[in-house]
């Protein structure tokens, strides 16, 4: 590296102070030999980004920048405090002044941030290359969402394709630092996918074996069916026979039934013709009692007669004797006539004859 020579300046930086402040900063471009002088310091180098040593060299001059514009600033910040009457000029020199310090800085340290910038953009297209193989497996899987569930051997075609694609892609020098990144990157991806094949495999064989297991359970279930209708028609046929068989039984009930209902008409009409032959009977039996009857009241109007005799001999006997002793001897004897004339018991011959004495013997054989 090659440096240009030092400028005079009237204060050498680091004996700048705010007392300076006249000299240095109040006149029109008093800061002037200060820029160029930091400026040949820091130019005329030509940067060597290729080594570390020549990289920290440019940002080594580009930090010297800023210390040398601290050394400068910092005195005539101090000195625009003193000034009252000319705080404008010195601010609008400060303000070129730092604005030119920093676009120097920006000027010096541009090569060393190019380089950063293109170091960073091709660090990430390195990373990239990387991500290709780490994102491999995800992205094969959300490829395989849009392919039929069904449709295996299409996704075994995709799975295969991205397979190859990755065993294509080589690891090699332009890697770079990230080499063994990508490799075991490739190599996991690779991993995956074929765990990926072996799933779809597998999935395959499922449904394979699913499919089989319902054709297997539709077999038995439609067999089941086929010998539920038959055990049905059989029952059915059974029913129907047992349903004849019942008719059969029914009708000849019926016929019994009927037979039975005949024979009870019959047995009505025989028990209706006995109920009129023992009504006749009793019909005849009445005039039996009838006649009895008629007998009883001749008898009783004989009796009647009878009483009165009685009552006609008590009256003779009353006529004859008034004497107690008389009246019971008669009564005793018209007792005993009339016991033995009409065979009936003493109490009621008693009777008579007492009724006969009081005159009241008609309505008594009225009642008897």
């Amino acid at each position: 590296m090659k440096t240009q020579t030092a400028i005079q300046l009237p204060i050498e930086i680091e004996k700048l102070d705010a007392k300076s402040g006249q000299l240095i900063y109040l006149p029109q471009n008093g800061l002037t030999p200060y820029f160029e002088h930091i400026k040949a310091q820091v130019t005329g180098e030509v940067p060597e980004l290729a080594t570390k040593k020549g990289r920290d060299r440019v940002a080594s001059l580009s930090a010297q920048v800023s210390r040398s514009k601290t050394a400068v600033e910092k005195p005539g910040r101090e000195y625009l405090k003193l000034l009252k009457a000319q705080p404008k000029l010195v601010e609008a020199q400060l303000k070129e002044f730092v604005d030119n310090c920093d676009a120097l800085r920006d000027e010096v340290r541009k090569p060393l941030t190019d380089w950063e910038a293109a170091k960073k953009l091709h660090t990430e297209m390195l990373e990239q290359k990387v991500a290709f193989f780490e994102t491999a497996t995800k992205q094969t899987q959300f490829e395989l969402t849009e392919i039929d569930p069904a449709n295996f051997d299409e996704q075994r075609e995709y799975v295969n394709d991205v397979i190859s694609e990755i065993k294509e892609t080589v690891i090699d020098d332009s890697f770079e630092e990230l080499k063994d990144k990508a490799g075991a990157a490739k190599l996991f991806a690779l991993e995956s996918l074929d765990l990926l094949l072996v799933k779809i495999n597998q999935a395959e064989t499922d449904l394979i074996a699913f499919k089989a297991q319902q054709a297997k359970e539709q077999e038995e279930r439609e067999a089941r069916i086929a010998s539920e209708a038959a055990a049905q028609a059989k029952a059915d046929a059974e029913a129907a026979a047992q349903a004849k068989i019942d008719k059969a039984n029914q009708d000849a009930l019926q016929a019994k039934l009927d037979v039975e209902a005949a024979n009870q008409r019959e047995a009505k009409a025989a028990e209706a013709a006995k109920q009129r032959e023992i009504a006749a009977e009793a019909a005849a039996k009445q005039r039996e009692l009838q006649a009895v009857e008629n007998e009883r009241l001749r008898k009783q109007q004989e009796e009647f007669e009878a009483a009165q005799v009685a009552q006609q001999a008590a009256d003779e006997a009353k006529a004859k004797s008034e004497n107690i002793e008389y009246k019971r001897t008669v009564n005793r004897k018209a007792v005993a006539q009339l016991m033995e004339q009409l065979n009936i018991g003493e109490l009621l011959a008693i009777e008579i004859v007492k009724a006969a004495a009081r005159g009241e013997l008609y309505p008594l054989m009225m009642d008897y």
